[in-house]
């Protein structure tokens, strides 16, 4: 049995493949912090593909503005 993260692992895999690329864009909305899990899942998987996130979570934002100020960058400030 398959769990969500393999299954989107495999299509992810099949897409680059198709389109010869090693680039992956994560896009998230409301719930940001599963893009971000999403970022370090693929990362760790896919360790030669160029990982990038944009996503809107102003919740998270805040948490992390909280947490580690400077490693946010001066346009979330």
């Amino acid at each position: 049995m398959y769990s969500t993260a393999e299954n989107v692992l495999s299509y992810v895999r099949i897409v680059m493949s198709t389109y010869s690329t090693n680039t992956v864009t994560v896009v998230g909305h409301s719930l940001g912090a599963l893009s971000l899990l999403d970022d370090v899942f693929l990362n760790l998987q896919l360790p030669s593909v160029s990982v990038s996130v944009i996503s809107y979570a102003p919740g998270l934002l805040i948490l992390l503005r909280l947490a580690t100020p400077q490693a946010l960058p001066q346009s979330c400030n």
